[in-house]
Parts: C-alpha cells; structure tokens; sequence
C-alpha cells in the first residue's frame, strides 16, 4: 500500500522574513509549517529572461548558430 501524498503548500511571493519564520526555520519552532516545503508562486515574474529569451532574434543575436551538446 502506498502512502498518501501531500501536496506543498503554495506561497506567493512571501517576504524574507515571513519565508525565513514559516518555512525555513527548524521544525521545532512555533510555526505550524516550519521546516517543510513551500512552492513559492510568482517569483520570476520580473526577470527580464522571461521575455527576452522567448525572441528567437534575441537569442540568435547573443549565442549565434552554435550547437548545444545535449547529453
């Protein structure tokens, strides 16, 4: 028989200190959560990669026609 599985619970964009005081601390702390895994949503949504690497010129112009080895 398999165990059941728990999905982690989703964070949006939590601040250092509540990421730090809930999650990251040991599980012996006061926080119900402390100690176990988060998914936190919503964090890459300003880095400039989101966009520029979806521009194929963008990323011709930067690596040109190299190969990439893929293993």
């Amino acid at each position: 028989m398999f165990a059941a599985r728990l999905e982690p619970p989703y964070k949006e964009l939590p601040s250092l200190d509540v990421f730090c005081s809930e999650y990251m601390a040991p599980a012996a702390s006061d926080g119900d959560n402390a100690g176990t895994p988060v998914v936190i949503t919503g964090a890459m949504e300003d880095w400039p990669a989101r966009r520029l690497w979806q521009d194929s010129d963008y990323l011709h112009q930067q690596a040109g026609a190299r190969t990439v080895p893929v293993e």
